[in-house]
């Protein structure tokens, strides 16, 4: 299935992010969790590819797939 979901869709990406997204078959819905605290006023962030280690990894990876340098704050 291919599709653009309203909220999954607005949430920033965040080379460590605190969030991580699943898709449930079952309910055809987005599950949310965090994968660690998150603190009152804290952006939540998932990160829109897997965990690359260096930083010039994740530039190139970011500009190549998906047309962009990253700006996280890990970044």
């Amino acid at each position: 299935m291919l599709a653009v979901h309203a909220n999954i869709s607005k949430i920033n990406h965040g080379c460590r992010s605190n969030a991580a997204a699943h898709w449930d078959r079952d309910r055809l819905a987005h599950k949310l969790f965090a994968t660690r605290d998150i603190t009152a006023g804290e952006e939540i962030t998932i990160s829109y590819f897997g965990t690359i280690q260096t930083f010039r990894e994740r530039q190139t990876y970011t500009k190549q797939n998906l047309g962009l340098d990253c700006a996280c704050s890990h970044c």
